[in-house]
């Protein structure tokens, strides 16, 4: 009877500070960024920051990968804290500001092409590069902007584009004829990694393709990746490659 009076008890002790211990968690995880959301000052948006070390990044997955359902990973939020159409939350190892509805977009991203007084902080440098278009905010982002659609925008640009285009979508149903039996999906983007090859770095070897491909996949799924660089993760790999 006393071991079993002695269980009861810790089993007890257990189901009062499990709670208790998740509670302090998340309650540490909110202090430690909630202020650096706004710079000190003010107050945050609703939301929250989730778990340490992992934030709200298992309930994004859950939404975005696994159920293959984006916009309810919104509407949760949406449901749980209102209609604001801007929520605090945790994500990718940082804290972050989710903004879903067109005033607060066009707010930030105003503020981060014009003036840089907001910074998206993804993707990392380390993949793309610090004076990358996708890195930079501000002035050097207007500037670099302003290069690459005059570059790719113009009329001259996009008649040699369509030049291109045609030669190798032409070149691919030539190919397809003689497969008799294609994977469109795999075929079509299999062709447009072609094209962009082509109107970027003028190259169309086969083997210089395949593994600029593979490249390619490779720094895609480091830039949909947290920013772990350790062995075995999607953004070691990532890094590895850009670094070789």
């Amino acid at each position: 009877m006393p071991e079993l009076e002695m269980g009861l008890a810790i089993a007890a002790a257990a189901a009062l500070l499990i709670p208790f211990a998740l509670w302090l968690l998340r309650w540490a995880q909110k202090r430690r960024f909630a202020k650096d959301l706004v710079g000190g000052e003010g107050s945050v948006p609703p939301g929250t920051m989730g778990w340490p070390l992992l934030g709200e990044m298992l309930d994004f997955l859950r939404y975005f990968k696994f159920t293959n359902k984006p916009d309810e990973f919104i509407s949760k939020r949406r449901a749980r804290y209102g209609d604001t159409g801007i929520y605090r939350s945790h994500l990718f190892g940082s804290p972050v500001i989710i903004t879903c509805s067109p005033e607060f977009n066009k707010q930030v991203l105003g503020s981060m092409t014009e003036d840089g007084r907001v910074s998206s902080g993804w993707p990392s440098n380390e993949l793309l590069g610090s004076s990358s278009i996708a890195a930079v905010d501000g002035v050097p982002h207007k500037r670099l902007r302003k290069h690459l659609m005059e570059a790719f925008t113009s009329p001259k640009a996009l008649i040699a584009q369509l030049n291109i285009a045609e030669l190798t979508i032409v070149s691919a149903l030539e190919q397809w004829v003689f497969k008799k039996r294609i994977v469109a999906y795999n075929e079509t983007k299999a062709m447009t990694f072609r094209n962009m090859c082509e109107v970027l770095v003028s190259f169309q070897s086969e083997e210089l393709l395949g593994k600029m491909e593979s490249l390619y996949r490779g720094l895609m799924a480091g830039l949909r990746s947290l920013t772990i660089n350790i062995p075995g993760t999607a953004f070691y790999r990532a890094v590895k490659e850009a670094i070789d």
